[in-house]
């Protein structure tokens, strides 16, 4: 007998059988996780795959559909596209006019030569690996009367400014993330994460760049229009400073993200509840909107529900405002687009400061539409009583009035038949489009 026949047929105790048990038990688990981090890696190279939408709807249907002949809507606002382009395979912002339905101009940035001159260091994102020119997103570009954009290209990484022609003007090396907009000054408000946290809520409290996150401290950001800093206010601090901290510390030992900020809404003039520099704040997965004066950090209002993981706060008169309800119920997933199911359709909830009383002006139209955006969207006025809407998880874009008669449509298909995300887009003011219009046809 050979002397590995020798060592096979021996009695091997029990000690050792489970040792070796456990041994292999752990070396599956470990090259399981590894196998997982290679796929998640693989997933990051393919440019597209989490680009084009998840559910491909609207089929036969692409580009704009417009009810009526160009040059019948005078007053109507501009529009600035984003999306992401896959043609070009690369996100773009394209100012449209919906009056004349023509396209004016488009900024196609190149980002790749950004990431070789910043020195980011971040947790969250590695900029050449996640948002190479061929995959960011521009997301909520704003746009500017000079044509310049602002916009961040990927949550939780800095925010840039480009001029009309697609050149760098700044680069401000933070942890921005979802809305970019506009106070009466001209500064631009921004959700952004304290990185290390300042908040004691978890071992990432002055944590370093390698720890893993355990509390996202999302802050209100206010900058400049040339990009530098000049307000920063944690929005867990200022909760438990005006006696909210238990919507903080009250979540349980896992709930790494009590907040998410996704918007900041500044108010631009006095109202009969709010002055002008106030801000509107939405944050998701409170299911909360407040009402925030920064001059004197106390909150002057605030509602959690009825919307259900809301996005997009807007004010609509000097007493109302408007919110786009995604009206997503959790679903007890850890992924973030699984973690949520539209409870039938999506909502525009407003909020009438005088009768104390919400109303949903435009249900029949979610309704008969079919909008229904897990995450992401936005809603906000348009002329003549009807409402604009992204629905950004199925790459649509429609103007609808409250019987859900369509005013105009966009699908984001490209040549290759798939509809591609969104990016958050916007309405301009007619004065604003028209100054930009001059600018870039000189």
């Amino acid at each position: 007998m050979s002397k590995l026949e020798d060592f096979v047929s021996k009695d091997v105790p029990l000690w050792c059988g489970v040792l070796i048990v456990i041994v292999v038990l752990e070396f599956l688990l470990f090259t399981g996780l590894w196998g997982l981090r290679l796929l998640k890696n693989v997933h990051r190279i393919d440019k597209s795959n989490d680009l084009v939408c998840k559910e491909q709807r609207f089929p036969g249907e692409s580009g704009f559909a417009y009810a009526y002949a160009p040059g019948a809507r005078k007053n109507s606002p501009y529009l600035l596209l984003n999306r992401y382009d896959g043609d070009r395979k690369q996100s773009v912002s394209e100012l449209i006019d919906l009056n004349t339905q023509e396209k004016i101009h488009t900024w196609a940035m190149d980002v790749n030569p950004v990431w070789d001159t910043v020195d980011y260091k971040s947790k969250f994102t590695d900029l050449k690996r996640d948002a190479p020119t061929d995959r960011f997103r521009n997301i909520h570009t704003l746009l500017f009367k000079d044509g310049s954009v602002v916009f961040t290209p990927i949550s939780n990484s800095l925010l840039l400014k480009f001029n009309k022609a697609g050149k760098l003007v700044w680069v401000s090396e933070h942890h921005f993330h979802h809305t970019t907009e506009l106070d009466h000054e001209g500064n631009i408000w921004a959700p952004s994460t304290i990185v290390p946290s300042s908040m004691d809520n978890g071992n990432d409290y002055k944590a370093t760049f390698k720890s893993n996150i355990n509390f996202a401290d999302d802050a209100l950001t206010k900058l400049s229009p040339e990009g530098k800093i000049r307000y920063l206010k944690s929005v867990a601090h200022l909760l438990v400073e005006n006696g909210l901290g238990h919507l903080i510390y009250g979540r349980g030992t896992n709930f790494r993200d009590p907040i998410h900020l996704n918007d900041i809404q500044p108010a631009l003039k006095d109202g009969e509840y709010w002055k002008k520099g106030d801000l509107f704040i939405s944050m998701r997965n409170q299911s909360m909107v407040l009402l925030y004066r920064p001059f004197t950090n106390k909150i002057l209002w605030y509602s959690l529900g009825p919307w259900i993981h809301q996005h997009d706060v807007d004010i609509i008169s000097d007493h109302e405002i408007g919110v786009f309800n995604n009206n997503a119920i959790t679903k007890g997933k850890f992924m973030e687009v699984d973690a949520f199911e539209v409870d039938g359709f999506n909502q525009y909830l407003v909020y009438n400061f005088v009768t104390k009383k919400f109303s949903t002006p435009f249900d029949k139209g979610f309704e008969k539409l079919e909008i229904r955006t897990t995450t992401q969207g936005l809603g906000e006025l348009y002329p003549h009583n009807k409402l604009f809407v992204e629905e950004t998880n199925y790459g649509r874009l429609i103007v609808f009035d409250k019987k859900g008669e369509v005013e105009w449509q966009y699908i984001n298909r490209a040549k290759d038949g798939k509809v591609y995300l969104l990016n958050w887009s916007r309405l301009v003011p007619r004065n604003v489009g028209d100054e930009v219009r001059k600018l870039v046809n000189k």
